[in-house]
């Protein structure tokens, strides 16, 4: 296999201070052959010629009862990471079976090509042991996020929709996941998800069985029995986004028990709760049948629902406060008869504070004449106040419609306006222009080892190429409004140009006016 390099941009190494060794994992001199403790070769994938590159170990990721993770740092300068397999098996039969079923996952898994799942570059054995190379992810994985306790239903549903993405994925290839759980979504910085840790993944159909039954209190009642199958990923889907919305933790309370979301979080919506509640079904034909069921349920409705809600809540609103001020006006006709007999009863003497809209007809203070005495002079400065206040207004609106409608106000008002002035005002040309939004299906293809950055790199290069050639090459996309994604990219086909992506771009453009 040739030597690729990872798809993240910034995986270059920092300079090695030590390596570690893959046996004993305690630290040697960073060129060192062979471990200075306990004597075994220190270098993962001697036959780097023919699978991708030498690794050396730097840091331990992950270590557990049948392996590890490491990040490794390439013989060329790259950053890696290495997930560690070992055989446990004393029959050779069985050790046989389990060494065919890594090398046909470990082949399957590198034909694999989704941004939400780290590229596999090779597989080898060193020392005994099976490894896997593949992308070093950058960020923090979701257990360690759940720590801090439960996460907004707006932010879960996001990452739902994600994880769901690329459940659907494995489940159109045929491989089911088998361990989805919080600690195998890692989060990176860009906020987009990468589900990790395939080390159980397996080809199954519905009758096969295998000892990995996943992780207790995420797997499903069926994959303790060895069957796994797309119901029992969606299940092990159920139980994380269940742990994800209110910070309950299965692993630490009785097998297969969920409470109802809505007990533990009532701020949660009745559909999101009813989606998951039935995706930790016990019997799997009670379950959804395909990820793409489920996604369907956990889309987010409510944002959308609610602006069109709101505003038919408010002329309700108005309406009761409408009545109420003609209530309220009508109120003050009733207390005026009422008053002269007030005089025995202290209640009614609210009441005259309702019936105040007479204040506004008291005559004592515009009835005073005195101001007005003499006040013909102050008349006529009013009068030439509001002459003047008026023409500025005039004046502003007409250079205002001069430059933002040039093409109505300027040939009502160039035969008026002198010479003189005209030339003192500048061309408006720059603004002759008409912003419109457009929704535009595009295409790219791109490298088969192109990132998720690259790739929606290329298909807005690809939008603006389509912009021009729909719209004239005198059309240009706003650089005030960033083009947005509707949806992801979706893979359309792989070529020996390489692999094509089509999405749906929508955005503002500038044209000429009209």
């Amino acid at each position: 296999m040739a030597r690729i390099q990872p798809l993240e941009d910034d995986i270059s190494a920092e300079p090695v201070e030590h390596i570690l060794c893959p046996i004993c994992h305690r630290q040697n001199i960073p060129r060192a052959r062979f471990c200075q403790h306990c004597g075994r070769d220190i270098l993962l994938n001697n036959d780097g010629m023919a699978q991708g590159t030498v690794y050396r170990i730097t840091r331990i990721i992950k270590q557990g009862g049948q392996g590890a993770v490491y990040e490794v740092v390439g013989e060329d300068g790259l950053r890696y990471a290495v997930k560690e397999m070992i055989e446990r098996s004393l029959d050779p039969k069985e050790l046989d079976e389990a060494l065919a079923r890594f090398e046909l996952e470990a082949n399957l898994l590198q034909r694999l090509s989704h941004p939400r799942i780290p590229k596999v570059y090779a597989h080898f054995k060193d020392e005994g042991r099976s490894y896997l190379a593949m992308d070093f992810v950058r960020g923090q994985d979701l257990e360690d996020v759940l720590r801090q306790g439960a996460m907004p239903e707006e932010r879960v549903l996001v990452l739902a929709d994600q994880i769901c993405d690329v459940l659907g994925y494995l489940h159109q290839n045929g491989l089911i996941y088998r361990d989805m759980k919080p600690s195998n979504v890692m989060l990176e910085d860009t906020g987009a998800i990468k589900l990790v840790d395939f080390g159980i993944a397996k080809v199954f159909q519905k009758s096969d069985r295998a000892t990995q039954i996943g992780t207790p209190g995420y797997a499903p009642p069926e994959q303790y029995q060895g069957i796994a199958t797309v119901e029992s990923d969606i299940y092990a889907l159920g139980a994380t986004l269940h742990h994800m919305l209110t910070g309950r933790d299965p692993r630490d309370e009785a097998p297969f028990s969920f409470p109802a979301i809505t007990a533990l979080a009532p701020m949660v919506s009745r559909r999101t709760a009813d989606a998951i509640a039935r995706a930790l079904q016990m019997r799997p034909e009670d379950r959804f049948h395909s990820v793409a069921e489920l996604r369907a349920e956990l889309r987010p409705m409510a944002p959308a629902q609610q602006v069109r809600r709101q505003p038919a809540q408010q002329p309700v609103a108005m309406a009761a406060r409408t009545q109420q001020a003609q209530v309220a006006q009508a109120q003050p006709a009733q207390p005026q008869p009422s008053v002269p007999p007030a005089p025995a009863r202290p209640k009614p003497a609210p009441l005259p504070q309702a019936a105040q809209p007479i204040q506004p007809t008291q005559p004592a203070q515009p009835a005073q004449p005195v101001r007005r005495r003499g006040g013909f002079l102050a008349a006529i400065g009013r009068f030439f106040r509001n002459l003047i206040a008026t023409a500025v207004l005039l004046l502003a609106l007409t250079v205002a419609g001069w430059f933002f409608a040039p093409s109505y106000v300027q040939p009502v008002l160039s035969p008026y306006l002198p010479a003189a002035i005209t030339k003192l005002l500048p061309s408006p040309t720059p603004l002759q222009q008409r912003l419109q939004k457009v929704s535009l299906e595009v295409t790219a293809t791109v490298p088969a080892t192109a990132s998720a950055d690259q790739v929606r790199q290329a298909l807005l290069a690809a939008f603006a190429e389509q912009v021009k050639a729909t719209y004239g090459d005198e059309a240009k996309i706003s650089s005030n409004v960033t083009p947005a994604f509707i949806g992801d990219p979706v893979e359309q086909g792989s070529t020996s140009a390489g692999t094509t992506f089509g999405v749906t771009i929508s955005g503002y453009i500038l044209l000429p006016a009209q």
